[in-house]
This record gives structure tokens, C-alpha cells and sequence, in this order.
């Protein structure tokens, strides 16, 4: 047998992020097959001499454990062509022949499963400091362990029947179509991600046939009137309710925006009259003119600030971006447990919440004139992000009008 392994990043597939995938070159009668691991790592993280993580890598939670079924994939290369040469079969086998034999074994003894792979897409999630796209990974990959009862699973046993089954699991126990839709949408996700490493054919693709539920989410806009109630509502200065109704107009006056993104402004973000920020759920780069009502609640906050710091009290650890993102999610928790006491204290029929200012900003902007194209009235959008990319798509003064329009 003439049978050379090594493993390595594969620097010809980079992803978006930068790092490459972590394989296994297989050199068998000079022919060569890369075996996929399902795991993508960054140059610093990889030590070439060892064949394996640095010890001091972050990039999993445990790098001798990690290395040691790098070392057992290796092994079951081996072991694969050893069975393949001592039954004959590797006799007219090509090398992709040989590549499926081994990452078929490679399954059926565990190495590369839906719960590991899951893991490893949360863990690279956490290390570029996208934590709330790890959560939404952790919550999909608890789902399916509670479905299968803590029992892991391979990608090939994935079936219409599996998704129906899911499906049907969660219906039972009361969870809502949309809870579930999200668990699934990013199963899907992960799922494309293990065909695109190599590690389970498409030909099988269980989302061919299966549809994933979904229900249109009711409208949460609220009218004009209300808004002007909110205005008029004077809780006392300085205490949960006073801040959470200054967040809720803030992001109304603000074109919606989102309460992650607000918690990240800083008062160098505020340039000329306008707010220049990233978006953190798309990435995409806006810029929003500031309204004079804006601008009242940015005074209320920036007194007594240097530039670097953030306008709203909301995020304490600005250099721990696990702790920031927990701080802001809690901060959101109490936001819209402050906002359906302002609700009540107003007897609104609507319970107020983080989606209502947005809701109501874009529904406002159509009942005063702008077109169905840039703003939707209806949820049943397929995701935030479509109206944001509509907003952006006109210059700048034409939603400028409509927001002075909007807010008079």
C-alpha cells in the first residue's frame, strides 16, 4: 500500500470570514483525495508541524480533544483502505470511489455528526463575535436534541418523514408555527453548509419536498394617535419606564431602527445632524437624518459624554463582547417587559413592544404617500432585512421628506 496523509487548511476554499476548511489530503498510488472534517479554522489557529489546533487556540473549547478525533479521522483513513485493499474491492475504484468509502465510514463511526457539526458552526459563530447568531445555532441544536432525546444523528438520515416528525413533535407540546420555523430554517442553513463541505450528498436533500411551516405573524403598527399618546405619557426622569418610552420614540424617529443597533450607538456616530452606523443583523452600512424629536432624546443622553462613549446606559463592558452581547439582551428583556407596563398604564388595546415602533414607522410612511415598493406595510415580509434594503435603495433626501412628513 502507498498511502500518504496530511492534514491541513484547504487554502484553495476560503470562506467569507477567512478561514478554510480543515481536511485531510489522502495521497493513495500517487492519486490524490481531500477528506473534509467539517470544521473551518482561521491560519493563526493551525499549526502546520503538528497537524493539529495550537494549543493556545480559542477556537474550539478543547484543543486536545478536538486534535485527538482529528487524530482518529486519520486513523479511519487507514483503516478504510485497508478493508477496501484486503477484500479487493479498491481494484478499479477511483480516488473519488475511495474519498466516499471513507467519509461513509467516517459517519457510521461518528465523526462528523448533525450535533458536532452544529457545535462547530456555533464555536466559529462565537469566535468572529456573532453571538446572537450562535444563540439562534444553540436554540435550533437544543430543539433537535430534545426531539431525538439527546440521540445524535447523521446528516444522511435526515428525511421528509425526520422534518414532518419534527415538526409534528413540536406542534404537540404547544410551540408556535414561527418557533418552529426558525428552528428549521436554520437547520436548513446548517444542513446546506455539510453538503457545501462535503459531508453529505444533495442528492437526498429532505427540503426538496418539505415545506417549512410558517404563519403570518399578525400586524403590530400602532396609529399616529397612540404615538402621540406615548409622547404625551410622563413617567418619572431616570427610571426603567422613563428610558424604555425614550427608547421606543427614539427608534420610531429613527426609522425603526433595531434595539441591538441603538444600544451600539456611540455619540461619534452622530456626524452633521446624522447618525452613520452597521447594522448588525445585515451588516449593511445607513445613515439617518436626525429629526428635531430625535434630537431631544439624544440631548437627554449625551450630557457630560466624551465622543467614544455609547449614548444610551445600556452596554457596561464595551471591551467583552460575550458580556456586551448579554447585556444588551437583557437590556432588550426589560425594555419589553417596561414597555407592556407603559401599555397598560395607557390601556392600549395593542401591548407595545420592540417590533411596534419599526411596524408603525414603515406603515406610517405608506399611509403618507411612500410607494409599496420601498416600505410593506404587512410582516409577512420575508425578513427585516428586505425593507431596510428598499429604504437604502433611494437617495437619502427622498426619505429625508418622508420622514419630516412622518414626524411633522
Amino acid at each position: 500500500m502507498s498511502l500518504t496523509t496530511k492534514v491541513l487548511l484547504n487554502k484553495v476554499r476560503q470562506k467569507q470570514d477567512g478561514s478554510y476548511p480543515l481536511v485531510i489530503r489522502v495521497t493513495y498510488n500517487r492519486k490524490i483525495a481531500y477528506i473534509p472534517l467539517g470544521y473551518t479554522f482561521q491560519e493563526k489557529d493551525f499549526d502546520q508541524k503538528n497537524q493539529g489546533l495550537k494549543t493556545a487556540s480559542k477556537a474550539v473549547d478543547n484543543v486536545t480533544r478536538f486534535n485527538n478525533q482529528v487524530k482518529d479521522a486519520v486513523k479511519n483513513v487507514y483503516t478504510v483502505i485497508s478493508k477496501l485493499e484486503e477484500d479487493g474491492s479498491v481494484r478499479g475504484m477511483t480516488m473519488t470511489d475511495i474519498k466516499k468509502a471513507i467519509l461513509n465510514e467516517g459517519e457510521e463511526n461518528g465523526d462528523v455528526t448533525v450535533f458536532q457539526f452544529m457545535e462547530t458552526i456555533i464555536d466559529n459563530l462565537k469566535a468572529v463575535g456573532k453571538f446572537g447568531n450562535a444563540r439562534i445555532y444553540k436554540d435550533s441544536l437544543n430543539a433537535w436534541k430534545n426531539f431525538r432525546n439527546g440521540k445524535d444523528l447523521l446528516f444522511q438520515q435526515i428525511t421528509y418523514k425526520t422534518l414532518k416528525d419534527f415538526e409534528r413533535f413540536f406542534l404537540k407540546r404547544g410551540s408556535k408555527e414561527n418557533t418552529i420555523s426558525v428552528y428549521l430554517r436554520t437547520f436548513r442553513s446548517a444542513y446546506n453548509q455539510a453538503v457545501n463541505e462535503g459531508l453529505v450528498s444533495k442528492d437526498n436533500y429532505p427540503f426538496d419536498k418539505y415545506k417549512i411551516p410558517s404563519n403570518k405573524t399578525r400586524k403590530r403598527a400602532v396609529t399616529l394617535d397612540v404615538i402621540s399618546m406615548i409622547e404625551a405619557y410622563e413617567p418619572e426622569p431616570h427610571t426603567r419606564l422613563w428610558n424604555s418610552k425614550n427608547y421606543f420614540l427614539f427608534s420610531f424617529y429613527t426609522r425603526g431602527m433595531n434595539f441591538i443597533d441603538m444600544a451600539s450607538i456611540k455619540l461619534e456616530n452622530i456626524v452633521n445632524g446624522r447618525i452613520f452606523y452597521t447594522r448588525q443583523k445585515t451588516g449593511g452600512e445607513f445613515t439617518i437624518q436626525i429629526h428635531p424629536k430625535a434630537q431631544a432624546i439624544i440631548d437627554l443622553y449625551s450630557e457630560g459624554k466624551k465622543r467614544s462613549d455609547y449614548l444610551f446606559p445600556i452596554v457596561k463592558t464595551p471591551n467583552n463582547p460575550s458580556q456586551t452581547f448579554t447585556e444588551i439582551k437583557n437590556g432588550l428583556n426589560y425594555f419589553n417587559k417596561a414597555l407592556k407596563t407603559i401599555s397598560k398604564h395607557l390601556e392600549l388595546d395593542v401591548k407595545l413592544s420592540t417590533y411596534v415602533a419599526r411596524h408603525t414607522y414603515a406603515t406610517g410612511l405608506k399611509m403618507h404617500g411612500m410607494s409599496t415598493e420601498v416600505i410593506k406595510e404587512s410582516l409577512g415580509h420575508t425578513n427585516v432585512a428586505i425593507t431596510e434594503d428598499y429604504l437604502k435603495s433611494f437617495e437619502n433626501s427622498v426619505v429625508d421628506d418622508a420622514d419630516n412628513a412622518l414626524f411633522g
